[in-house]
């Protein structure tokens, strides 16, 4: 009779210590999951705020520590599309002096710059083209056929390497086409389009603002842009030490860079 009040006994308490093993590591796991999507989003925040850094720049020669020059930017802010060329003018002797042209061909807005890339689907080999699957205007994704081209030793098929959408074609079928030259062009979105601007300094899952910087450093004589963005309440315990040292950021105070620490 005791043999089985204590086996009883015996087993409620492994039944208990088996729950408690199994609640404590679901929750451990459960916590993993929460950091690892929390620091996801943050990272693509500052990779938002990165993007739009640069841009800023390349518009107003230096970048900004603030936010709502940065919202502002990409609320109205216009960027001016250039072409660069070159006139190659041969002088006596052999020498030749080289001018560098810089045209403006047009504008888009810096919301479209900042969340937008356009990508250039080019031929990775000579042929004739056989069949365009797309036109301008049509959505593609990864892995859709966008046209066939004749080779002088296969047909190549190419299936598109981006999500979005087509905004130009230069070739129709039966065209010949040269190693290099551009077919098509497509716009990928890097940003959700409907990303709230006004809560571009507000961190993912904490609700504070990044820590933001920007200045001009001496570099070897020569004065330079930097900037830096921080996580100022990292949720990975990992990150909080040592004054949040390890927390995620991009840029840096004290060198020429862009990258984020994640990368």
């Amino acid at each position: 009779m005791v043999t089985r009040i204590l086996s009883i006994v015996f087993f409620l308490i492994a039944l208990s210590l088996g729950y408690y093993l199994f609640h404590d590591i679901k929750s451990q796991l459960d916590e993993r999951k929460k950091i690892d999507r929390v620091e996801s989003t943050v990272i693509e925040k500052l990779k938002l705020i990165r993007d739009t850094e640069v841009a800023f720049q390349k518009v107003h020669g230096r970048y900004t520590a603030n936010w709502d020059s940065l919202q502002n930017f990409l609320n109205s802010g216009i960027i001016y599309i250039t072409n660069r060329r070159e006139e190659i003018i041969p002088k006596a002797y052999g020498d030749e002096d080289v001018i560098v042209h810089i045209d403006t061909v047009g504008t888009m807005s810096a919301k479209q710059y900042v969340f937008t890339e356009n990508n250039l689907v080019t031929a990775s080999d000579s042929g004739t083209m056989v069949s365009m699957s797309v036109k301008p205007g049509d959505q593609v994704t990864i892995g859709y056929q966008m046209y066939s081209m004749q080779t002088s030793e296969k047909l190549l098929k190419y299936k598109s390497q981006y999500n979005g959408e087509v905004t130009h074609v230069y070739f129709k079928p039966g065209e010949y086409i040269a190693k290099g030259a551009t077919i098509a062009e497509v716009l990928e979105s890097k940003f959700p389009e409907n990303t709230d601007i006004s809560k571009l300094s507000v961190i993912p899952g904490s609700g504070k603002n990044f820590e933001i910087y920007a200045d001009k450093i001496d570099k070897n004589g020569v004065m330079v842009d930097v900037f830096e963005v921080k996580d100022v309440d990292p949720i990975n315990p990992a990150r909080r030490s040592k004054n949040n040292e390890n927390a995620l950021r991009v840029g840096s105070r004290d060198e020429v860079t862009t990258s984020g620490n994640w990368e």
